[in-house]
């Protein structure tokens, strides 16, 4: 629903503030008072995006710019500032649910998908390439929800 809670743990104390920050710079609604009751307390911290397609942020992974790359379960990347305002977006090829979302050293977007394709684009949304596929054979995958890269660029699932 394009919402984020935060839960965190806090010493005791009447109350704390606290700040969640992306790429070094507060959230809306950020920094928030929270009133903690007894020690290791869990409390949340919600930002609503507002996003005009409805659709579900399933995976999230912040740029080096500070700007959210969401992935959703209608097949589409949405990029969004820090306010939780639309930058562009574009329909990933074979999309489906796009579960996982990683970003490269080199700024191309992963997404992974639940139809068993890992897809590849340009920060600006061009294709780059696709592999995998529904199944369990070699080279097939079935249902990959999470996707990494390392600094080398090899990517994970």
């Amino acid at each position: 629903d394009g919402t984020y809670e935060v839960q965190f743990a806090s010493v005791p104390s009447e109350k704390c503030h606290l700040s969640v920050t992306v790429g070094g710079h507060d959230v809306a609604g950020s920094p928030v008072e929270v009133k903690v009751v007894g020690g290791n307390v869990y409390t949340a911290v919600k930002q609503e995006f507002k996003h005009p397609s409805r659709s579900q942020y399933l995976g999230v992974a912040v740029g080096p710019d500070g700007l959210l790359y969401c992935s959703d379960s209608r097949g589409q990347v949405t990029i969004l500032n820090r306010q939780g305002q639309v930058i562009r977006s574009f329909k990933v090829k074979n999309g489906g649910w796009l579960c996982g979302i990683a970003l490269s050293r080199t700024g191309n977007v992963i997404v992974s998908a639940t139809n068993g394709y890992i897809s590849i684009y340009t920060a600006a949304g061009e294709f780059v390439r696709q592999f995998g596929g529904k199944g369990k054979d070699q080279g097939q995958l079935s249902y990959p929800c999470g996707v990494a890269v390392n600094k080398e660029g090899h990517i994970f699932v």
